[in-house]
């Protein structure tokens, strides 16, 4: 009987046990749950209170070109800004901008209206335009592309060639930086914001605007910003990508032996700017058995019982 109480009282204790482990896991999952929570309320917090005309104030002058620029002019443009998309401006009155929009740029002192901008233009546009050019090429049983003639359009004629182009995206200034990467996260990269806005009540997309200045914000703007305030959001930007749910399983590659042509045709049917280049994998190395006759050895392994 003395062994079985004492059998009893030991299942008892270690009982005991288990039943405090359990319920400090479960104190220690709580404070976790309770700090991601305060974490993501601090950092919503942050993101709702700064707007992103604070951004675009950071930003220099608008990179434009004329609505008359041809292709090459605007590849130049890209380069020697060192940016990756240019506004197209063009006379007010004559043409409806991308999406149907109507961004205005006015003159600070009478108001008047001084140009249109009627989209965006970035280098996967030029891409797309000379991939079609293979596509028209190859169904005409033509040798090559003639790409100083590709390059010699306007730029007006590109513009909505990516699919980021159909639109062109302009946020009002007082959107937070929060509805500002709502709205990036939708597969936008950039979009305008005007320095002054005459619109009222009007929150993140606009399609109707007359400013006398605009700023080009894109999501590498939104990283610095986040960057910039480490300290503050420290409870988000500690965590791992993976637990953030941001890692992408399927990821679209090209081959290391793809032509460029190729490589743009993908880009532009999955309306990427960019794509990993995969090289193909090594083949192992072969096997091979050799005996004595022919002057080479043959290693066998020791045999243990």
């Amino acid at each position: 009987m003395a062994q079985l109480r004492a059998a009893a009282d030991e299942q008892l204790q270690r009982e005991a046990v288990r039943g405090e482990d359990e319920a400090a896991a479960a104190a220690a999952y709580g404070d976790e749950s309770s700090s991601n929570k305060k974490a993501r309320a601090g950092l919503c917090g942050v993101l709702r209170e700064r707007k992103v005309v604070d951004l675009a104030r950071a930003k220099r002058r608008l990179v434009e070109v004329p609505y008359t620029a041809t292709l090459a002019h605007t590849a130049n443009a890209l380069l020697a800004a060192r940016v990756s998309a240019v506004a197209v401006a063009a006379p007010p009155g004559h043409w409806i901008g991308a999406g149907g929009s109507m961004i205005l740029e006015s003159d600070p002192a009478t108001g008047a209206v001084r140009k249109h901008y009627i989209g965006v233009v970035n280098m996967l546009d030029i891409l797309a335009h000379i991939a079609e050019a293979s596509d028209e090429a190859e169904a005409e049983a033509e040798a090559a592309v003639d790409l100083d003639l590709r390059m010699a359009v306007p730029v007006s004629s590109v513009i909505g060639h990516s699919l980021e182009g159909l639109t062109l995206w302009t946020l009002h200034p007082s959107t937070s930086v929060l509805d500002c990467m709502e709205t990036f996260s939708k597969g936008v990269h950039r979009a305008l914001v005007p320095l002054e806005s005459s619109a009222d009540n009007v929150v993140a997309v606009e399609l109707v605007e007359a400013a006398p200045g605009y700023r080009m914000v894109t999501q590498m703007d939104v990283a610095r910003f986040l960057r910039a305030r480490g300290a503050e959001l420290a409870g988000v930007l500690s965590r791992t990508v993976r637990d953030l749910g941001a890692v992408n399983d399927a990821v679209f590659a090209v081959p290391a032996g793809a032509t460029v042509i190729d490589a743009i045709k993908a880009m532009r049917a999955a309306s990427l700017t960019a794509v990993p280049v995969k090289n193909p994998p090594r083949p192992p190395p072969p096997l091979t058995t050799t005996n004595g006759a022919s002057g080479t050895s043959r290693r066998r392994g020791r045999r243990r019982w």
